[in-house]
């Protein structure tokens, strides 16, 4: 399991950015040893607690306000698949 803080670089967070550049690969390196059991790696996004409330100290309104907007539409809508056929074969 991943974290998306790390994905941040800054000032004492070398250790974890480097662990969290790291496990992609790492996992994709694993899935095919261990095939065919399925590896999966998820990274968690923000938490909302006592030591994230911490971190955010004043934009931590502005967060959770963030996080309980609708997501763009843009974003979420799924990419349709084309058949290898070509599109008359949908």
């Amino acid at each position: 399991m991943g974290g998306t803080g790390g994905r941040r670089i800054g000032h004492g967070l070398g250790t974890a950015s480097a662990a969290t550049a790291g496990l992609p690969p790492f996992t994709a390196a694993l899935a095919l040893e261990l095939a065919p059991v399925r590896v999966n790696l998820t990274a968690a996004g923000f938490v909302d607690t006592r030591s994230s409330a911490s971190l955010l100290e004043d934009r931590l309104e502005e967060r959770r306000a963030e996080l309980r907007a609708p997501p763009d539409r843009r974003r979420r809508r799924p990419r349709r698949r084309r058949c290898a056929r070509g599109p008359h074969h949908e």
